[in-house]
């Protein structure tokens, strides 16, 4: 308190000059070992006017402040560098790395801003500017700024203006399988990897090697990305970068989920959590939210899962609104499967309209597909089918599967169900069960459990048939599906021996 009462007393040239002498002063304390204490110098010499080395140990500050994710020390830094700056190619750097600041910490406008001044500054046709336009493209992308098309047309120009440039090329390869219609993303991704490993950036490599497990685990490979994985975590431990630790334990949990291992997947959520938040990364955080809660919606635990789930959707909606669809998906989902029929309808058109907003289809297809699901739940038969129709038409003629698809097959099956094209509704089921065999295993089990229902009316030893590889398959796995599983056995007593012992 006395400090400060003092330093406000001395005013207008008096204060800068003992600025001065204090930034002189530690420079002679530290000759040679400033680094420690570039902070405090930059501070002095900014304070007292001194340009050159106001900016050069505003940098060496900032630079400190990232590597152990300080980021808004570094942010503050950055500022006083860029002040300070003795030129504009200088100043474009210090733009284009405060926009990397403001991007870790998922003030995505904030970082636009600054990539657009590093770009005003930047030469036409050089890297840096096709970097910098590849960076806003990703930062729009987060912040559900422009519609997915628009952002895979740039990012496609981009491609073709990157022919030259390999890191580029790799980093827009990734980029690719990150926006929905992208056709041919793992081949695409791993050119990226190929790309990768010609270049001397193990950081990039990583990056490729991630990137590349993402996909493998969402294009219905999950058991190929472990490999991909355990290289990406070798260079990783042999850099030290938690926050890219941080991605491996999110990527190996969600491949751990996609084969059914929920207690290996909860476990690789919570390391993933610690690491996220004591480096304070909100996108990481909100993704572990996210998770955690679908992980405890299929567990049944549905307190726990409402709870994580509106922590991420409330980081989702101030940080990272392109993955707000997923947390409010599962929420409409804990709604619905909890009987709260109203909230869950409420959801689902929430979701409808933010998926709509950012121009995912996907997501729009699912949100009619389980606003449907629910009224038929409530009775509302009509206004299902029509749900179901608009589901199936934003779809058109797209063939490949993608994520939560079953949510529109069920549908159909359901409303063929009571139309009384049973045989109809069984062939969709069959043919959805088989894309999910290796995509999912709690999503196969729902259709096949779908389907044992629809089977009970027009065969019976067919439906004990797959009820029984339902059992089978789920015997090592910690499915919620209990239930569900114990409700279609009492209907077919025949089956009540066939359960096999489960694992302690």
């Amino acid at each position: 308190l006395v400090q400060t009462v003092l330093y406000r007393q001395v005013v207008g040239k008096r204060r800068l000059l003992l600025h001065r002498k204090a930034g002189e002063s530690l420079e002679s304390l530290f000759q040679g070992k400033t680094e420690g204490i570039a902070g405090k110098l930059a501070h002095h010499f900014h304070e007292g006017r001194v340009k050159d080395p106001a900016y050069r140990y505003a940098r060496i500050a900032a630079d400190s402040a990232r590597r152990v994710y300080a980021h808004w020390e570094a942010e503050e830094f950055f500022k006083i560098a860029l002040e300070n700056s003795p030129g504009e190619e200088e100043s474009a750097d210090l733009e284009e790395r405060l926009g990397d600041v403001y991007d870790a910490v998922g003030y995505y406008k904030q970082g636009i801003a600054s990539y657009e001044a590093s770009l005003e500054k930047s030469r036409a046709g050089d890297v840096r500017s096709l970097r910098l336009r590849r960076k806003i493209v990703v930062l729009e992308r987060k912040a559900g700024l422009a519609p997915a098309p628009e952002l895979l047309g740039r990012v496609r120009t981009l491609l073709e203006e990157a022919a030259d440039h390999p890191e580029e090329r790799c980093h827009l390869l990734q980029e690719t399988s990150s926006l929905p219609d992208a056709v041919g993303v793992v081949e695409a991704v791993q050119e990226a990897v190929a790309i990768a490993r010609t270049c001397d950036n193990p950081l990039l490599l990583v990056d490729a090697f991630e990137r590349l497990s993402f996909v493998l685990i969402f294009n219905a490979q999950p058991k190929d990305a472990f490999p991909y994985l355990e290289q990406a975590l070798g260079i990783v431990e042999a850099i030290g970068d938690p926050g890219r630790s941080a991605l491996y334990h999110f990527l190996t949990a969600m491949a751990h989920t996609r084969l059914g291992r929920y207690k290996d997947a909860l476990r690789e959520f919570h390391r993933m959590m610690e690491l996220s938040e004591r480096i304070g990364d909100p996108r990481k955080i909100g993704a572990a939210y996210t998770n955690l809660g679908c992980l405890y919606l299929r567990l049944r635990e549905f307190e726990q899962a409402e709870e994580m789930l509106q922590r991420a959707r409330s980081i989702h909606e101030r940080r990272d609104r392109s993955n707000l669809v997923q947390s409010l998906l599962n929420l409409a989902e804990l709604s619905r499967r909890s009987g709260n029929l109203e909230l869950a309808i409420e959801r689902y058109q929430l979701l409808l309209q933010h998926a709509q907003e950012f121009e995912y289809w996907t997501s729009e297809a699912v949100a009619h597909a389980g606003l449907g699901m629910c009224l038929l739940e409530a009775g509302r038969v009509d206004e299902a089918r029509e749900c179901a129709w608009r589901s199936i038409s934003v779809i058109a003629d797209r063939e490949d599967w993608f994520e939560d698809r079953e949510f529109v097959e069920i549908l159909f099956a359901r409303l063929g169900v009571i139309e009384g094209s049973i045989e109809e509704a069984t062939q969709r089921l069959t043919k959805a069960a088989q894309v999910l065999a290796s995509f999912d295993a709690y999503s196969w089990s729902l259709v096949e459990l779908e389907r044992v229902r629809v089977l009970r009316r027009i065969d019976p030893a067919g439906a004990h048939e797959v009820l029984t590889n339902v059992i089978t398959a789920t015997a090592d796995m910690q499915l919620a599906l209990d239930d569900e599983i114990r409700e279609l056995e009492a209907s077919l007593p025949s089956l009540s021996s066939a359960r096999p012992e489960q694992p302690a």
